[in-house]
């Protein structure tokens, strides 16, 4: 399945589509009526005035939609990990963020991450991200027992500090037994 990341995007997927069928159909139509030549110019009028109508339509049914239905706010925080051993994403480490108050790691929320290696939505949905020191705990120990590895590093503990301006964190974790690097995503 396709996903998109604005109206912007699925308005020139869904015009590009619409403009492949009506010449397919125009093909046919001219194969099917015994026509043998297919004349230019008329082709050409044909795609200006289908892309002039379908960007119009479009354009105008995303604006609509846009004001009718305010864009829930993004989770301000999502995870990736990824096995430097094996190259494919890591499903299965349970991840745990804490924010520091008062000198004092305090639990906001844990999870799992998926078949892709992914949270990406670890931040508390009821809580709103303030500016802080907050840091997320990879806990890969139980990973590698699962996996009947040794790993030198049992948790691996990601201290950041986030802005309370809106922004997006993402937090990559290249991962093996015996090593990790990390940094800031988008």
């Amino acid at each position: 399945m396709r996903s998109f990341d604005d109206s912007t995007h699925l308005t020139h997927f869904l015009i590009s589509e619409i403009s492949h069928l009506v010449v397919s159909i125009f093909i046919l139509l001219s194969q099917n009526l015994g026509l043998q030549h297919i004349h230019l110019l008329n082709m050409d009028i044909l795609m200006k005035t289908l892309f002039t109508s379908a960007s119009a339509i479009l354009i105008a049914t995303s604006l609509s939609a846009g004001a009718a239905q305010p864009a829930a706010p993004k989770n301000p925080l999502s995870v990736h990990v990824l096995n430097l051993q094996t190259g494919s994403p890591t499903a299965g480490i349970e991840v745990e963020l804490d924010q520091k108050q008062n000198n004092n790691w305090v639990k906001l929320a844990s999870g799992k991450t998926d078949s892709n290696g992914r949270i990406s939505a670890l931040f508390p949905e009821d809580k709103t991200a303030s500016a802080g020191s907050y840091r997320v705990v990879f806990k890969t120990g139980d990973y590698y027992k699962m996996n009947n590895q040794k790993t030198f590093f049992p948790e691996i503990p990601v201290e950041f500090n986030m802005e309370s301006n809106g922004e997006h964190y993402h937090i990559p974790l290249l991962l093996s037994p015996f090593g990790y690097s990390t940094y800031r995503g988008n």
